[in-house]
């Protein structure tokens, strides 16, 4: 959310049932080891293009620059020891990730938290 901030890019964070994953035109995880990650498809349905969208690449790329600092890290994230000239994170293939989240989504309640961007 913070780099959405960044972005200018408006946030509404809501409670949705699955189903409305099936319709949205991005998908991604974030978190500690997801980074960011876009989802190609929930349940096998195709999200979107089945592609990584705009939005989840403007907030990639955002990250893996601060990550790598190539952008300043403005929100104290990276610790003197983290910074590593972006070994072991590229872009190359960042847009190219193949998750279905079937196993993964089913252990989760009926309705999760969205990120809705509008």
């Amino acid at each position: 959310m913070t780099l959405c901030d960044d972005l200018k890019i408006p946030v509404r964070e809501q409670m949705i049932p699955r189903e409305m994953l099936y319709i949205a035109d991005e998908v991604f995880f974030t978190g500690t080891a997801a980074e960011i990650t876009p989802l190609r498809s929930v349940d096998r349905i195709k999200v979107g293009k089945g592609s990584r969208g705009p939005l989840t690449k403007a907030l990639q790329e955002e990250f893996f620059a601060i990550l790598t600092g190539s952008r300043p890290d403005r929100h104290n994230w990276l610790t003197a020891g983290q910074r590593s000239a972006g070994r072991g994170h590229s872009l190359r293939n960042a847009g190219r990730a193949k998750f279905d989240v079937d196993a993964m989504m089913s252990v989760a309640p009926a309705s999760r938290r969205l990120l809705v961007f509008s």
